[in-house]
């Protein structure tokens, strides 16, 4: 049987679909596809990049912060608030390089396909149907929203690789007005 479906792995599982059908489940862990399912992922390399600026951030706080509790203005007392500032910086960027580096090995993604939109953050993933999506707003700095008929909001973070990720969102938007519109002829 040919494969005609545009994507290659699963985005959940990495299961090739080569030699799959057209449409279907992925046979190891059942995420849904068909020929229109479209998947962006932000790459790895990026994510590590912002890891290691995080961990060289945090041990340059953490010297400037060895640097005022080992120096002459402790004992005058002036040497305790910059330190606890820079210690505050350090433990603040430690935190985040470790949480970057367990976001970097879960899946991360945003999908869609006739069905709706699937956003995957580690391990949280939330499925929107096509109906139920009201708009989807791209006007925030580093995230865009599902905003979804009934109030709720799905929150995608955006990728570093801007020009991919905006064709994706253009796609997912073009998708979201054909559904809107054939509801509507459906109804007249």
């Amino acid at each position: 049987m040919q494969d005609t479906h545009p994507v290659e792995r699963c985005p959940d599982c990495d299961y090739p679909w080569a030699g799959l059908p057209p449409e279907g489940r992925c046979p190891e862990c059942g995420f849904p596809y068909d020929p229109c399912t479209t998947v962006h992922q932000p790459s790895n390399t990026q994510l590590q990049l912002l890891i290691c600026l995080a961990v060289i951030q945090a041990v340059l706080s953490a010297l400037q912060c060895r640097m005022y509790l080992t120096g002459p203005s402790v004992g005058s007392g002036t040497g305790w608030r910059p330190a606890l500032l820079f210690g505050c910086g350090a433990a603040f960027f430690a935190a985040f390089a470790i949480w970057g580096f367990l976001l970097s090995r879960q899946p991360w993604y945003v999908s869609f396909d006739g069905q709706g939109m699937r956003v995957r953050w580690g391990r949280h993933l939330r499925f929107a149907a096509w109906r139920e999506i009201k708009r989807i707003d791209t006007f925030r700095w580093f995230s865009d929203i599902i905003v979804l008929a009934h109030g709720r909001r799905l929150r995608i973070w955006r990728s570093f690789k801007t020009d991919e990720y905006k064709q994706f969102i253009d796609k997912a938007k073009e998708e979201l007005t054909r559904q809107h519109k054939s509801e509507a002829d459906c109804e007249t």
